[in-house]
């Protein structure tokens, strides 16, 4: 009878977490809230260190597959692989013995270009001066929008760019901009948004410089995150398309194609979907690739009888680290 109550309050009471992370920078301006400072990730996985059981995400999957749980476990992700994850990320993570797993969309790396996001939001946003009047074609659509006074960024702007978070209304002309683009971009195909990334340079006149930590990771720096016994590499897709925006074929090329590129650096059978966007058709493809897990940007805990292939994530913002504790708790509280 004991051995029952302990099965029964393994199955419905304990509950795991998994963090998600982006970027690990100080950030000009972060609409997506993808930035945590180096100062406060510091902070953040000290407190993880200090007060919490942190699992290694294959760990993770292995607990869930045979339906049972650490008590208030918490499992660290990073998406995108960004340089700024092996530059300042990894030596917090050694400090502490932290591990983590970085989710790398294959297509990009070494390229030592920016993600297209990124490109935008630099064209928008940070740009001194821009055409009052935005025309540019999307699909065989013609696109207008009239920036008004906001085509000059004055520091007043700026400071309004730099203040803004989504889901907040955007304060601006130029940010409700960067939304409605970023909206007509998103359910695209690579080729297709980068094509109208560089017309939008074209149309702005600007050549946005970036620094190396902006840039995706180079096969070295992923190497040897690799051959560290904390850290793991997961797939998120080749090119981080929203996958339930393309057809089924699509998709699994998508994950296909990651699998056989990641596979120098002997990646976690786990992928994570890019934006969280998923469906029934992303499901089947798990399915026929015998994938293990997925991770969603879904914010709920797990507990045993979660789907391993659809499990929540909760977004780590700018917290410094007694913010992020209180918040962790939270979550672990459900």
């Amino acid at each position: 009878m004991a051995s029952l109550r302990h099965t029964l309050k393994n199955f419905f009471g304990h509950k795991a977490i998994v963090l998600m992370y982006h970027r690990v920078a100080d950030a000009a301006v972060d609409p997506w809230n993808l930035a945590v400072s180096p100062q406060y990730f510091n902070e953040q996985i000290a407190q993880l260190a200090k007060n919490f059981t942190v699992v290694p995400v294959p760990e993770l999957i292995k607990n869930l597959q045979q339906k049972k749980l650490a008590a208030n476990s918490v499992s660290v992700t990073f998406d995108d692989g960004y340089a700024d994850n092996y530059l300042f990320a990894k030596p917090i993570l050694e400090r502490y013995g932290c591990p983590a797993t970085f989710f790398i969309p294959s297509h990009y790396i070494g390229q030592q270009q920016p993600f297209w996001w990124d490109s935008l939001e630099a064209l928008l946003l940070t740009a001194p001066q821009l055409p009052q009047l935005f025309q540019i074609t999307i699909q065989d659509e013609p696109f207008y929008f009239d920036l008004e006074a906001d085509a000059v960024l004055t520091p007043q702007l700026f400071e309004k760019h730099k203040a803004w978070r989504w889901p907040d209304a955007a304060p601006t002309r130029r940010c409700a901009l960067y939304l409605k683009i970023w909206e007509q971009l998103k359910p695209l195909q690579l080729a297709e948004i980068t094509t109208i990334v560089e017309d939008i340079k074209e149309w702005a006149n600007q050549k946005p410089v970036f620094s190396d930590v902006l840039t995706p990771m180079d096969s070295s720096k992923l190497l040897d995150l690799g051959s560290n016994a904390l850290f793991t590499i997961g797939l998120h897709t080749a090119t981080h398309p929203a996958l339930a925006y393309h057809p089924e074929e699509l998709q699994y090329a998508e994950i296909a194609e990651n699998k056989k590129a990641l596979r120098p650096y002997a990646p976690v059978n786990a992928v994570a979907f890019p934006y969280g966007n998923y469906n029934n058709s992303t499901l089947a493809v798990l399915h026929k690739q015998r994938i293990d897990a997925a991770f969603t940007t879904e914010e709920r805990s797990l507990t045993a009888k979660s789907n391993l292939h659809c499990l929540g994530r909760f977004q780590v913002k700018n917290w410094n680290g007694l913010q992020f504790e209180k918040q962790l708790r939270q979550w672990l509280k459900g």
